[in-house]
Order: structure tokens, then sequence, then C-alpha cells
């Protein structure tokens, strides 16, 4: 018995094949079919386009859909016309936070009280050389700081003696 030894191989490679198409194409043949070739990139290209077009604006319709729901659901919370239970059960579904924003504002009277060379001049003192610092102890961790502003007002200095 003998066995033979027998070797699959594609009697021709994708450039030979190429290469013999074009040998056989005449160039009207060849110039149509180059010609095909560009015209179905062009629709590719204008398909693409398309698609990335109708992608963002399906993205925007979204977004502004988004907005929309989580408009309203703040607004009936503020109103009380749907349990919050219900609007926070819904809201946590969309991935939406039911926060709102609040204002804080309150007066502080500061008093320093310095002992200075005698030659020392009052006017040198302006609010610039004081640093106000406040600070909020809210514990809840669902609160949320996100800005904080102050402003000196009769900023005054004078002479106790």
């Amino acid at each position: 018995m003998s066995t033979e030894e027998t070797t699959t191989e594609a009697p021709y490679t994708n450039q030979q094949i190429a290469e013999n198409t074009v040998k056989e194409l005449s160039a009207n043949e060849l110039t149509k079919e180059l010609q095909r070739l560009l015209d179905e990139v062009d629709y590719r290209k204008r398909e693409a386009a398309l698609a990335k077009e109708r992608a963002t604006q399906a993205t925007s319709r979204y977004s502004n859909l988004y907005s929309s729901v989580e408009e309203f659901l703040k607004e009936h919370v503020k109103d009380e016309q749907v349990s919050i239970d219900d609007l926070k059960e819904l809201a946590e579904e969309l991935n939406i936070e039911l926060t709102k924003s609040i204002k804080v504002t309150f007066t502080v009277k500061c008093e320093y009280e310095f002992n200075v060379p005698l030659d020392f001049d009052e006017e040198d003192i302006t609010d610039g050389d004081f640093t106000v610092r406040i600070s909020s102890d809210i514990s809840d961790e669902d609160v949320e700081e996100t800005s904080e502003s102050y402003e000196i007002e009769d900023f005054e200095v004078e002479d106790n003696d």
C-alpha cells in the first residue's frame, strides 16, 4: 500500500485572479467596472452619512425627552400631584436625580479687636485683610453643596480709644 501525499493549495491568489480578470476585460468594460465600484463607494458614504445624521437626531430627541420627563417629575413632586414614592421609583428606573436647588441667605456680623502700635494707621486695614469661611454641617448624604458666595458689607474700622 502506498500513501500519496496530497496538498490542497489554492490554484490562484486573489491578486492573480484580479490580474487575470483585468486582462480579460476590455478598456471600456474596465472603465465601466471601475465607475460602478466608485459609484458604490459614493453610495456607501452617503448611506453612512445618513445613518450618522439619523443617530444624531435620535440622540437629540432622546435628550430632549429625557429633559422633559425630568422636568415633569420635578414639577409633580413640587405640586404633590403624584406620590413622591411613585415618582422616586420612576425616576430611579430612568436614572434621573430628583433634586431641587435651595438658597440659604443669612447675615453674619463679625467683630475683631486688635492691639496695634500707637502709630498704626487704621486706614491700612481693608476687607481684603480678612477671610470669611462658612461651611455647612448638614449630615444628610443626599445633600450636595453646589455653590457658595459671600459679600462683605458695611466694613468699618474705628479707634476704640
